[in-house]
């Protein structure tokens, strides 16, 4: 008789097999449908990109902090809030299953964007997931799995502030609310904030000891995104380009020459903005323990 821990492995290698499979043909069946039915002309399939080639660079669609961009950043806070509490109250079990269920949501949606611009013909090598949220789409799947706190303090650092400053300082303010992109950039960027909060929940704490950590994983998340900014041209981390985003416009305007090293101290401070409520927090904690 086979021993039961023999047969484990192969139903996972099964059930994997078959996820895989349906995955292929959901995302295929996608391209067909939309590469049959798209209409070039038609402005919600339109990137920001196309929409600016179109329209002009300084074309929006709406205005930062109008009452569109509002309504999104408040049912972002809504849904984390919420996210946070249900998420705190879930057994180990739950939370372990949710957090892996949300990683792989928040995969596909992205491999979602990129069956789109295929099927659109509007897909260029900076869909690649290597800016700095799209790296957090590896770093969530692998946290989903490997549980190491470096990594979850990376996306508390980078990917928590990067989506909250992406969110703040939208790169797709030339598409308006019914067009693909617009879509996809608050509903990404608001998957991964929740997610990030979720594992805030489940009792994650940063201690700035462990900022190095974060600016390791940094580095290692850039290689690709400097092999393909130099080889063929795109702009992963904005390394190269502002794109339109405000923030960056200005650090461009007062550095000139040197945006890269402003690009840098950018990131120095978001991330050390980040740590103040917990070294806060430490210090508090160190004097009520000396009373």
């Amino acid at each position: 008789m086979r021993n039961s821990t023999s047969s484990f492995p192969t139903t996972s290698k099964k059930k994997i097999i078959i996820s895989v499979c349906t995955a292929l043909a959901v995302y295929a069946l996608i391209f067909i449908l939309i590469r049959s039915f798209w209409d070039p002309d038609n402005e919600f399939w339109y990137t920001a990109f196309n929409m600016r080639r179109i329209k002009g660079y300084d074309y929006t669609a709406f205005d930062l902090f109008g009452r569109l961009h509002l309504t999104e950043l408040g049912l972002t806070l809504a849904a984390s809030f919420a996210a946070y509490h249900i998420f705190k109250r879930a057994s180990e079990t739950r939370q372990n299953r949710i957090l892996i269920i949300w990683a792989w949501a928040i995969a596909l949606e992205e491999l979602f964007k990129d069956t789109v611009m295929l099927a659109t013909g509007q897909f260029q090598w900076d869909h690649l997931p290597f800016h700095l949220c799209g790296v957090n789409i590896f770093i969530a799947l692998w946290y989903a799995y490997a549980r190491r706190d470096y990594l979850a303090e990376f996306l508390y650092a980078f990917g928590l502030s990067g989506t909250w400053v992406a969110l703040i300082t939208t790169s797709w303010q030339a598409c308006p609310l019914l067009n693909f992109s617009h879509l996809h950039s608050v509903f990404f960027h608001a998957l991964l904030a929740v997610y990030i909060i979720m594992i805030m929940a489940g009792g994650f704490r940063p201690h700035i000891w462990n900022i190095w950590k974060v600016f390791a994983v940094l580095l290692l998340t850039i290689i690709p995104a400097v092999i393909f900014d130099t080889a063929v041209g795109t702009n992963f981390f904005f390394l190269c380009e502002t794109e339109n985003n405000p923030i960056l416009e200005l650090i461009h305007s007062l550095c000139g020459n040197l945006y890269l090293a402003g690009l840098f101290a950018l990131v120095v401070v978001c991330v050390l903005i980040m740590y103040i409520p917990w070294i806060i927090r430490d210090i508090v904690l160190h004097v009520k323990s000396l009373k």
